[in-house]
């Protein structure tokens, strides 16, 4: 997810900062390398919703032990 920022110029990052802030109502954003720190918890678990190049939701999963998640997510509404 986070790498495919390089595909995109670094907006796909950009969009999924934005949304968080506005998913969550922080005060401040969380950084880039906060999120790059959910991805590594668990890579496989990290998806993006995209139409063409707009972000639309993000989901970042973290495995507990053999069985389920703990999910952080965003979705536009």
């Amino acid at each position: 997810m986070l790498g495919a920022n390089q595909a995109h110029g670094g907006r796909t990052s950009d969009q999924i900062v934005e949304l968080d802030f506005l998913a969550f109502v922080r005060e401040q954003p969380r950084s880039l390398t906060n999120l790059q720190g959910l991805r590594a918890l668990d890579p496989q678990g990290c998806h993006v919703i995209l139409d063409s190049e707009k972000v639309w939701g993000y989901c970042f999963c973290k495995t507990l032990g053999s069985e389920g998640y703990r999910v952080r997510w965003g979705v536009k509404s």
